[in-house]
């Protein structure tokens, strides 16, 4: 009897261990970056900071729209080369990528690789995302979001999961069929909070939440936000609609999405479990059927077609793209309209939006797209300049 009890505690204790184990991997979230790069700061796609050349070598970068990270590997969405990039624990300007998504060579930049929509081509991967080490790519102009289980460890891997549509060589909007709770048109941001999968599907002017992550091809979301429905896909500008999204973000608790056509963020305080819940709170708008860029003149309250996102809970950071800048709230902001503590970008001044401010060199920014933390420092997706930038905490 008692060695029956025993065998039985044992088996228990490696079945929780096991699950406490799956369950970790799974609920690794971009918010809990579980990385670390053993640098100070570097420049991705460029042999200084001083340069800003688009390339398509094994070093360069053209257009980069996201940025991600797991342990010691960046991930780079460089969209207009058609290609994700893997860099190994960088930590000097310039180097040589380890791993490319999207091709079957580092080098190159041909849509779809030159073959036609496969299992590990692109066209126009905006944004990429962790989710433990599964990894994550909206590929926008395939109309679908591509997922690998397990991290890529070599060049031209395929995926080994499709959204958006039902086979891997299908790229028509909407999946070809009419829109609906599993299909896309332009998909642009994607989040894992650990919990929950987000995607911004732009031209549907929708988020669309997965409540567990999915494992299934075409496999449709669980609530969709900025529509009554699933088969709703026009733009508004109100609390629960949206133009254009392009970028969504949970710590989680509160959904932020860049509402970027209406130049603004909305946040909701919690989550939301049914379709067409409204926002609770719009930033860069003083109500929520405004839409004006830089809303009352270039300020600490204003944006203009906002993009990446980040929050750690507490602070909230929006790459404002269409200022040349990133803003900073040292609080999650709780009223409409609220001005930011903090600006990058522009030599601190709240009222300019230049290019490159004061120089190329870092810290200039030239329509910047996405931001990722990793621990207190940060990596930029420095659109224009054709380069990401990893530095200290700001």
């Amino acid at each position: 009897m008692l060695r029956t009890v025993i065998i039985i505690f044992f088996v228990f204790i490696g079945v929780l261990a096991c699950t406490n184990g799956i369950l970790q991997e799974l609920g690794q979230s971009s918010l809990s970056t579980n990385c670390s790069l053993n640098a100070t700061n570097f420049v991705l796609g460029q042999s200084s900071f001083s340069t800003n050349s688009a390339g398509s070598s094994n070093a360069g970068l053209s257009s980069p729209g996201g940025v991600a990270c797991y342990a010691n590997k960046v991930l780079v969405a460089d969209t207009a080369s058609h290609r994700v990039m893997i860099w190994n624990n960088p930590s000097s300007n310039g180097p040589i990528v380890d791993v490319v998504l999207g091709h079957l060579l580092t080098s190159g930049n041909a849509v779809n690789d030159g073959v036609g929509t496969q299992n590990y081509t692109f066209n126009i991967p905006n944004e990429v995302a962790v989710a433990g080490s599964r990894v994550i790519v909206s590929d926008e102009s395939n109309q679908r979001v591509l997922v690998w289980n397990s991290f890529p460890t070599y060049t031209g891997q395929p995926a080994d999961l499709v959204l958006g549509q039902t086979t891997f060589t299908g790229n028509s909007v909407h999946g070809g069929a009419s829109p609906d709770y599993w299909n896309f048109w332009s998909p642009n941001g994607v989040y894992w909070d650990g919990n929950k999968l987000f995607v911004a599907s732009r031209s549907q002017n929708r988020i669309m939440i997965w409540n567990s992550f999915p494992t299934n091809n075409a496999q449709p979301a669980d609530v969709i936000v900025g529509q009554p429905d699933g088969t709703s896909t026009g733009g508004a500008t109100t609390a629960s609609g949206l133009t254009q999204p392009r970028r969504v973000f949970s710590d989680g608790t509160r959904l932020y999405v860049s509402d970027s056509s209406n130049n603004r963020v909305l946040i909701w305080n919690n989550i939301p479990t049914s379709d067409g819940t409204p926002a609770d709170v719009v930033l860069g708008q003083p109500n929520f059927i405004s839409n004006t860029s830089n809303n009352g003149g270039l300020s600490a309250s204003s944006l203009s077609s906002p993009q990446g996102l980040y929050s750690d809970g507490e602070k909230l950071w929006v790459v404002d793209s269409g200022t040349r800048r990133i803003l900073v709230w040292n609080s999650s902001p709780s009223s409409n309209f609220t001005a930011a503590n903090a600006v990058y970008g522009q030599q601190g001044s709240f009222t300019t939006g230049l290019s490159n401010n004061p120089s190329l060199g870092y810290p200039g920014l030239s329509s910047p797209q996405d931001i990722f933390r990793v621990g207190t420092s940060f990596l930029i997706a420095d659109t224009s300049n054709n380069r990401v930038l990893y530095f200290p905490p700001f």
